[in-house]
């Protein structure tokens, strides 16, 4: 298999094969069965299919660190190879998330990994980004196997978020709970996909017993000042609101 990728006239290469193209010689290691050369801002791939696919895949990571102006080091390529490689994912905390049952998701990319290992490592993250990029599914799947494990000091999980713009809840009928609903049907559907129950009641069940229990909690921000948390993991969702 041969195949020919374009890297844009307007990206300096050295950013992405590095100095004195150590990177693009780290990736020629990673695949000793390809032959990869580069012509100008083309960079041609011939060999088997399997090696082409996964080479391209950690090519493709490479050039979108480099439309970022981020440096790309060999760390950073050991950890993507581990990433877009399936293979390589056997029992490694880079590359997934283990809940219950042995569900688990895998990081698509170098900064979910970073962000799942700032969360590891830290009190308090910030994660900032555009919509679909994983931030509230990667935080929550998380924070559910802290709380599900009972060898962590985590037992509730509170997910904050307003539900309008101000610090009012809204004038329609209902209690908190039920002018909440609709705002909660995203986290729902998340925890839905990460226990994968045989059918809607059972999931519907399980969803209740983990809210009786106050395992996940739905706060708005018009009711959580002066509320102390303990044992908690605390999600603030639409945090720019």
């Amino acid at each position: 298999m041969t195949l020919e990728k374009t890297i844009p006239f307007d990206q300096e290469l050295v950013n992405i094969f590095g100095v004195n193209d150590q990177n693009l010689n780290y990736l020629k290691s990673l695949f000793p069965n390809l032959e990869i050369n580069v012509r100008g801002n083309v960079i041609y791939i011939n060999g088997s299919t399997k090696d082409t696919q996964e080479a391209t895949r950690i090519l493709d990571e490479m050039i979108i660190m480099g439309s970022k102006n981020e440096t790309i080091e060999i760390p950073d390529l050991e950890l993507i190879a581990k990433i877009k490689n399936p293979e390589k994912l056997e029992n490694s905390k880079v590359s997934q998330l283990n809940v219950i049952d042995n569900k688990f998701i895998k990081v698509k990319n170098l900064n979910q990994f970073k962000y799942l290992e700032t969360i590891d490592n830290s009190t308090i993250t910030f994660g900032i980004g555009p919509a679909g990029t994983g931030k509230t599914f990667i935080t929550l799947f998380n924070a559910l196997g802290d709380v599900l494990d009972p060898h962590t000091p985590y037992d509730k999980i509170y997910i904050v978020r307003s539900l309008v713009a101000t610090r009012e809840i809204g004038f329609l009928p209902g209690d908190h709970d039920d002018k909440s609903f609709l705002y909660q049907i995203p986290y729902k559907n998340m925890v839905k996909y990460m226990f994968e129950m045989p059918s809607d009641a059972d999931f519907q069940m399980l969803y209740g017993n983990l809210k009786a229990q106050d395992t996940i909690d739905f706060w708005s921000t018009s009711f959580i000042r002066g509320t102390t948390l303990d044992r908690a993991i605390i999600i603030v969702d639409e945090f720019q609101n």
